[in-house]
């Protein structure tokens, strides 16, 4: 009896160290958990920037005011991002530092299920935060069209236009070039201050809207 007394409890013994050395490899071996992008409560928790009120926009039908209304409300490029944050729109992935002079490329900012592109520039002479920066380039495509964004250049131009009807607001472009199934007509100030609006050859329909201005005029 003592003889199975000593065997069950060197059993019980190695059973215990075989259990802690398992959960040790478990530790060790531990999965980590797949990249999935940040929803719309999780990006507002990155750092988010200081608010403050701003002056309203007097619409104008110049393109070359760099104007575009937002779901009904008006910007002008380049303005503070925290312009855009107070009207309800963050972006979907990490912050990200900008050097003087330097932009970001273009990222998607989101607002409920609505969704386009993002361009921030660091206009001052220090190293900032993007969500200190100012927009100086958006971008909507067909796809951000279809969650809802609605975004309308002076003269009312938008995506789902026809080619006819950019001409009539705008006139002809300063350039076109040709693509895959596109065409891009370039309307431009300069390198840095340009409204891009893209076409789509089989449909003649604008099917992308690209504003960028760096200069505060």
């Amino acid at each position: 009896m003592k003889r199975f007394a000593r065997v069950l409890t060197s059993a019980m013994a190695v059973a215990v160290i075989g259990a802690s050395l398992m959960a040790c490899g478990q530790n060790e071996n531990e999965t980590v958990a797949p990249y999935e992008p940040q929803t719309q409560d999780e990006a507002q928790d990155e750092p988010q920037p200081q608010l403050e009120e701003r002056a309203q926009i007097e619409p104008s039908d110049d393109i070359f005011s760099f104007q575009f209304s937002l779901n009904d409300e008006v910007f002008a490029l380049p303005f503070k991002y925290a312009d855009l944050y107070n009207a309800g729109w963050v972006f979907m992935n990490n912050d990200v530092q900008l050097r003087p002079g330097q932009r970001s490329v273009s990222s998607d900012v989101i607002n409920d299920d609505m969704t386009f592109g993002v361009s921030v520039g660091n206009l001052t002479e220090d190293n900032i935060s993007r969500q200190d920066g100012h927009v100086v380039g958006i971008t909507i495509r067909e796809r951000n069209a279809g969650t809802g964004t609605q975004l309308v250049l002076p003269g009312g131009i938008t995506i789902g236009n026809t080619l006819e009807e950019v001409l009539e607001a705008y006139g002809e472009p300063s350039e076109t070039q040709a693509g895959v199934g596109f065409e891009a007509l370039i309307y431009s100030l300069d390198l840095e201050s340009q409204v891009i609006i893209q076409i789509n050859l089989e449909t003649e329909l604008v099917n992308e809207i690209r504003i960028r201005n760096f200069t505060e005029r």
